[in-house]
């Protein structure tokens, strides 16, 4: 059995441009690490994807700034390798994914606010078929209101393109105005940290280009996400051909994304399935837990 433990933000907020930012904090992130070395056995790379013995595993998602900052050298002190999954696009330009404008207009303004703004800017396009339809209520999240879930969710995945990102890109300006490449720069890893933690033995991993819901895209635009990272993380000499991973945006694939990966010779595939991982588990199917699930 093996536990594997997902990450996003490891920092401080309270007194930042975004306050209600969902994080683990510092002292809460050390918490976890100890009980994680007390109660398990935390492996190296690539034995601990095929150890079966009380393992476990420590992946960290998007790219973000903390896992250089706070996460990487905690690690080192302890002898402890991570994996790390990136999401390319920042990377080569001065860019904030979609995912993370919701998130830091959620943590700086909260989900009132945020809402309203969104409901003025769809004009005509009501919300009420979405917020009736209830099918938001248990949407796969076990953290936020349904209420959140839903404005994420249109904002994510579910109206159209460009609406969708027109719509993003609206409320984040209105929230940080001219902002965008300085938040940028401060929000993801560069290039030379991240080959600083690989040289350290750190995994580097697939995270897709632009952060999508793969089992929600056309196939052609999957497979092009998948393989603009992948791309991008070899030629710079970050991921190796002979051990290949990644981790799913939202968890989120289908049939046809883990035929794909199975097919270019991907060793690991991790969702947001909140389990222990057994024999039982496809390899390209592998469950993760929050950071929420274990003690901090």
């Amino acid at each position: 059995m093996k536990t594997v433990v997902m990450y996003h933000y490891v920092r401080e907020t309270a007194n930042t441009e975004f306050p209600g930012l969902y994080s683990r904090k510092i002292q809460e992130f050390e918490n976890q690490i100890n009980y994680v070395q007390n109660n398990l056995k935390i492996e190296q790379f690539p034995q601990a994807l095929t150890t079966s013995d009380n393992s476990a595993i420590l992946t960290f998602d998007d790219g973000l700034s903390d896992h250089y900052s706070e996460v990487f050298e905690r690690l080192q002190a302890r002898e402890i390798l991570g994996m790390f999954f990136v999401s390319t696009a920042p990377l080569i330009s001065p860019v904030v994914l979609d995912v993370h404008k919701i998130q830091l207009c959620l943590g700086k303004f909260g989900i009132d606010s945020n809402y309203e703004i969104l409901r003025s800017l769809l004009g005509n396009k009501s919300l009420t078929e979405y917020e009736d339809s209830g099918s938001y209520k248990d949407d796969g999240t076990r953290f936020d209101e349904s209420k959140v879930v839903l404005f994420k969710r249109l904002l994510q995945r579910d109206l159209p393109q460009p609406l969708r990102s027109n719509l993003v890109d609206k409320i984040f300006e209105k929230g940080f105005p001219g902002e965008a490449r300085q938040i940028s720069r401060g929000l993801y890893m560069s290039l030379r940290e991240l080959k600083e933690m690989k040289s350290a033995g750190m995994i580097i991993g697939n995270h897709t280009h632009t952060h999508p819901w793969l089992g929600h895209i056309p196939y052609d635009v999957a497979v092009s996400e998948i393989q603009k990272a992948e791309d991008l993380l070899v030629e710079e000499q970050l991921m190796e051909i002979e051990f290949k991973t990644i981790a799913y945006p939202y968890g989120d694939f289908n049939d046809a994304t883990v035929e794909y990966l199975n097919n270019n010779k991907y060793q690991v595939g991790f969702s947001t399935e909140p389990t222990t991982w057994t024999s039982d588990n496809h390899f390209l199917k592998a469950p993760r837990l929050d950071t929420n699930d274990l003690p901090f």
